[in-house]
């Protein structure tokens, strides 16, 4: 029954937030709020904009995040039961000044709440972090089967523009079982063309139900964008040199026997994430399809390459794979500059002893004497006549 659980789970930690909001609603005196009004707004601008930020940094860099995926995560939080309920307990327990670490919770929640939970999504698009979906809103209710847990029970509701609804044909190995239309139940062979707002009963392993998502849901704005996902997709067992044969492109040497999704996660850095391209000869292979564990399920290709718009780069939140690279550099600058500093010193001896030897070289070569030192010629015993 982990289908009925985890929806037991989510509504409960609904109605658990509800419950604790509501606490804070009940327990908040909003006449009190004036004396911490000023340091409860200067603590929550220096907890979003300094120490979750830090805090968040460095529990991911060791996962090799990307900068503007630490941001986000970095500018996501500070709201929520646990801030209130970590504030309500000295309260409760009667802690001196307790009362004043609740009415400064309650300014940091709501400062949080105005300043982060509106930007959010500017965020992400400042961040350049947005992937359209490829796929709609999907009306669907899982049943699990007790004792079978390789299948279940999926339950869809046609959307008026879906793929099943205007045409497309269910895969032979998700045939309904049952079609209910207004009111009344179908048997699949005598229901006719599958409608819109029918409600369509499947049989269906659970790795399937995210390929069945896509036939029964609604249009999503930029799911076949083009510019983002390609012209055309390709399954990612597919050969690049079956690829190039088709679309005249040459092939790399040793990448003759590689797949497009091998030449994905041997090229794009970290782990492969939904929209990641890469330039391969005059075309471009970029990921439409992954899974949960950034395993390459689908890939486009453009046959012209674009001009890369520049992803903004943050001059903080380094990974542990940069702050390495930082540091190699580092080290080899020491040693360049130690190796310079060598060669220096080697060569300045034998300069000065080239210098020392010319010296002494000249020293034993006789000059002519001056005319100062020259003996005066009145002044010789002898003449020379």
């Amino acid at each position: 029954m982990s289908v009925g659980v985890r929806r037991f789970q989510h509504v409960t930690t609904w109605l658990a937030q509800i419950a604790m909001f509501v606490t804070l609603g009940l327990l908040a005196t909003p006449s009190e709020f004036g004396a911490v009004l000023i340091p409860g707004v200067i603590l929550a601008l220096v907890l979003v904009f300094i120490a979750r930020p830090v805090a968040v940094w460095l529990c991911l860099m060791f996962f090799n995040f990307s900068r503007n995926d630490t941001a986000f995560i970095s500018w996501v939080g500070l709201r929520g039961a646990v801030s209130i309920l970590l504030a309500i307990v000295p309260m409760v327990e009667g802690v001196p000044e307790g009362q004043l670490l609740f009415n400064t919770a309650f300014i940091v929640v709501i400062t949080s709440l105005l300043l982060q939970g509106w930007t959010i999504r500017r965020v992400a698009n400042w961040l350049g972090i947005i992937v359209p979906p490829r796929h709609g809103p999907v009306d669907r209710i899982d049943l699990e089967l007790p004792g079978n847990a390789n299948q279940e029970i999926v339950v869809y509701r046609v959307h008026e523009a879906s793929a099943v609804a205007t045409g497309h044909r269910i895969p032979r190995w998700a045939r309904p079982s049952l079609i209910l239309r207004e009111g009344k139940s179908l048997r699949p062979h005598s229901a006719g063309p599958i409608q819109g707002a029918d409600q369509v009963y499947i049989i269906t392993p659970p790795r399937h139900v995210e390929l069945l998502d896509q036939l029964f849901a609604g249009p999503a704005e930029g799911a076949n964008d083009v510019d983002l996902f390609g012209d055309f997709s390709f399954p990612p067992d597919t050969r690049v040199v079956d690829i190039a044969r088709l679309y005249g492109f040459s092939v790399h040497d040793g990448d003759e026997d590689l797949t497009v999704a091998d030449i994905l996660e041997r090229d794009l850095p970290g782990d492969v994430e939904l929209g990641d391209r890469m330039a391969y000869g005059t075309v471009e292979l970029i990921v439409r399809r992954t899974d949960d564990e950034h395993g390459v399920i689908e890939v486009g290709l453009a046959v012209e390459q674009q001009k890369a718009k520049p992803k903004r780069r943050l001059p903080i939140f380094q990974s542990r794979s940069e702050l390495l690279e930082i540091w190699r550099d580092w080290q080899k600058r020491k040693r360049d500059e130690k190796n310079a500093a060598l060669r220096i010193e080697r060569s300045a001896p034998a300069e000065q002893l080239t210098d020392e030897t010319a010296n002494d070289s000249g020293s034993d070569i006789e000059t002519e004497p001056s005319e100062e030192s020259l003996p005066d010629a009145d002044n010789t015993p002898e003449k020379t006549r």
